[in-house]
């Protein structure tokens, strides 16, 4: 991450948490919420993981010496 821009690093946590909250509306691990809202857990964890994989066009452009 050091080498992301500020926009990449919130970009890059805004989808992990994104991820996680997906992670935690599955069935199989249940961890909140998993009787309510078990059709979210598909959309949440594929939003995600195009915002963290997004996060790879804002990086610091690297200068030649």
């Amino acid at each position: 991450m050091r080498n992301h821009t500020l926009t990449g690093k919130w970009l890059f946590w805004i989808g992990f948490i994104v991820f996680m909250t997906g992670v935690g509306f599955t069935e199989s691990v249940g961890a909140f919420l998993s009787d309510d809202f078990p059709s979210l857990s598909v959309p949440l964890l594929i939003t995600g993981g195009i915002i963290m994989l997004a996060t790879n066009f804002f990086r610091n452009k690297k200068t030649r010496d």
